[in-house]
């Protein structure tokens, strides 16, 4: 579970550090760095659920750990997501402000 608070921490500050600095190289790489070193020697620091299932398909991860640790990196992610429209003055809904940034 401490895994997988970590990998919530971490993406939630790399993702919140892409969507302040409007994805340009230098913050978001910065941001990636703290992220890492933040979280690196309690949960292996994945920060994305793509390498979450692929250290688990390489059973790196078992399949308990790799769920705990999608769950946490997609939570992380809308927290991220919510923080930041709440900074910037928007109104925000758990639902509908996710689904609708998923619309095309």
């Amino acid at each position: 579970m401490l895994k997988a608070a970590a990998e919530l921490l971490g993406t939630f500050v790399f993702l919140s550090v892409i969507l302040a600095s409007n994805g340009q190289a230098v913050p978001v790489a910065v941001g990636l760095l703290a992220a890492v070193y933040m979280v690196a020697s309690v949960s292996g620091a994945n920060l994305n659920p793509a390498v979450s299932v692929m250290q688990w398909l390489n059973n790196a991860l078992s399949r308990d750990e790799m769920l705990w640790y999608v769950a946490a990196q997609v939570a992380g992610g809308v927290l991220a997501l919510h923080v930041n429209k709440l900074l910037r003055g928007k109104t925000t809904s758990l639902v509908g402000d996710v689904l609708g940034d998923l619309r095309l």
